[in-house]
């Protein structure tokens, strides 16, 4: 009677065998013994390959995030500078503004002025315009008592 006992623990395999019948022939139990390693080398094989294309997977994964690590910092990158450009942009905006208010702020002062130029004007014109008036008719009083 033959007893074969296997157990599998992680990827390793163990298998105990125990032989009660002396009887049977050699041949018989070299062929059994044979199966027994091929058995054990497939399954070393299978075990090996399935790590192996494990392996693979975490490879092709770690390439992938290391090539989306390199996008994402290039990217960020690309963002910092559109960024200061922006700001540079904006700064540039704001000096416009600050000199066309102050531009604004001078021709206000100068409408002002001007505005209070013509209203003296104005009010010369019209005090030149009653002292001809006054002088005209006073001309004309003293040219009649002649």
């Amino acid at each position: 009677m033959k007893t074969l006992r296997c157990q599998m623990n992680g990827s390793h395999l163990f298998i105990s065998l125990s032989l009660i019948h002396a009887s049977k022939s050699a041949s018989n139990c070299n062929l059994f013994f044979f199966f027994l390693i091929e058995l054990n080398e497939t399954e070393v094989e299978d075990q090996t390959a399935k790590v192996t294309v494990e392996e693979q997977m975490l490879i092709t994964t770690i390439n992938s995030m290391e090539n989306d690590l390199v996008s994402a910092k290039s990217d960020t990158k690309l963002l910092r500078e559109e960024a200061e450009k922006v700001n540079k942009g904006n700064g540039q905006i704001c000096a416009q503004i600050s000199a066309k208010q102050r531009k604004i702020a001078s021709l206000e002062s100068d409408s002002s002025t001007l505005n209070q130029t013509m209203e003296l004007m104005q009010q010369e014109r019209v005090s030149s315009s009653k002292k001809i008036a006054e002088k005209r008719t006073g001309s004309n009083l003293t040219g009649l008592e002649k």
